[in-house]
Parts: C-alpha cells; structure tokens; sequence
C-alpha cells in the first residue's frame, strides 16, 4: 500500500513513519512510505504516484493542508485523506473536501491504529483486495500485490510475500483460487501452484523464475498455453501504465 505523509516538521514525519510500521509490522502488511515537506512537494509528485492514502497536516509552511486537500480534488475523489491536527477548526472544510478522519497529533499512536483499522476494514480494503488468513496464532492480512506465488503442501498452503517472507497457513489451494482468478493477475501453472504474474521474469524449461530467485514448475501439458497468458498480461500491463503516463492513446 502507497501511503502519503505530509508534514512540514521532520520529527512529525519522523513518529508517524514509526507508528505506521509499526502498525503494519503487528498486521503482516506492508506500506511503501513516502514523506513530504509540504503541499507543494506532494502537489509536484502526484502526477507520477499512486496514493491509497495521504496524510495533510493542516498547518504548514506554504500552501496549508486544506489547500493542498483542495487542489488534489480537483483530479482524485477517491483517494483517502487525513488530516493531522491539533484543532478541530476545520471540520467544515475537511467534510466538504471529502476528509476520511482527523488525527490529533497530541493522541499518540492509538490514533492512529484507530483510523488505520477502520479504514481496513472499509474503503482501502474494498479497493485494494487483501487475502487474510491465519499463520501461527497471528491474523495476517496481505494485499494481493504482495503475494508472490502460493503453493499446495498437503493439508496446507505455502505463501511468499513480497517481502521475502514465508508464511504457512491451514487452507486449501482451491479455496484461494477461486477469489484469485478474477483478480486477472494470478496465474496457475502447475495444480498447487499460483503466481503473480507482476513477479514473473521469465518461463523457460519448464519453470517458472521469480523475483527474489524463486523457481517453480509448469505443466507440461500445458506451457504453451501459460506463457501465451503471461506474455498477454505483460503487453496489456505496459499498455495500460503507458496510457496512465500519456505515452499512448487507448
């Protein structure tokens, strides 16, 4: 998950970078942090970044947060937006710009936790599927973009993430295709083998090569078929990330 920070205090940026990994270290997630000096900063980066989440303080050097929240609605209604605060002044232009919460900067990082559980279990969870499952005695929750391959071992299910973790839970392979398959990027290359297509580097002998120097098998019977719908995804991909930068006409 892309996350926003945007305060014009270093040491502000600084506790909340720590909170949010630490909220993601209880969780099993993963958030790719990006911190800002002020609006302008992240006003200038938008163009080239993809925001599930942006954290406004609201009183900052230039361009304030309710400025800044201003102007990223003017082409974004759906990314989430935060307000960190020590006042609640502003409730009515936080409502009219479409302001998921407040933060008080003075709650410390329960606050933080409290917004980032709601916002789980609701609007960032709906736009960006997660798989949930239990390793150990630990609820984990990771965003399909996360997932690298899955892989069947008896009575369980092998999953690596994109941070180089294994986690070993108790489901069947066929319980998590079935959500899998109609996200369009999952492809199944052996019976008990799923991967992630964006982790593909190359299909040759017979196994399938994965970012982070994972290998994996491929059917036989069916390689040329599962190369023909990787090499698919991966035109379509760049098409449509061409597109997103304006390089192409759809």
């Amino acid at each position: 998950m892309h996350i926003a920070l945007t305060d014009d205090r270093p040491d502000a940026l600084a506790k909340l970078s720590k909170t949010l990994n630490e909220y993601a270290d209880r969780n099993g997630l993963h958030f790719d942090l990006h911190t800002y000096s002020g609006g302008e900063e992240l006003l200038e980066a938008l163009p080239s970044q993809h925001f599930s989440l942006i954290f406004l303080d609201v009183y900052m050097n230039g361009i304030s947060g309710i400025e800044t929240a201003a102007r990223i609605r003017e082409t974004d209604e759906e990314v989430c937006l935060v307000f960190l605060t020590t006042s609640n002044e502003h409730q009515a232009e936080a409502i009219h710009w479409h302001v998921y919460d407040y933060i008080n900067k003075d709650e410390g990082p329960e606050a933080v936790f409290r917004v980032m559980d709601r916002l789980l279990r609701g609007h960032i969870r709906d736009t960006f599927p997660t798989l949930r499952f239990t390793a150990g005695k630990t609820e984990i929750s990771l965003p399909y973009s996360d997932l690298v391959c899955l892989t069947a071992d008896r009575n369980y299910l092998v999953i690596h993430s994109r941070q180089k973790k294994e986690y070993r839970t108790r489901m069947t392979l066929s319980s998590v295709w079935s959500k899998l398959e109609q996200d369009g990027r999952f492809l199944q290359v052996l019976r008990g083998v799923i991967v992630n297509m964006d982790y593909i580097t190359d299909i040759a002998d017979n196994t399938c090569c994965l970012q982070g120097d994972l290998r994996l098998p491929v059917s036989v019977r069916n390689r040329a078929t599962i190369e023909q719908l990787w090499t698919d995804y991966t035109f379509s991909r760049i098409r449509r990330e061409s597109i997103a930068e304006g390089g192409i006409r759809p």
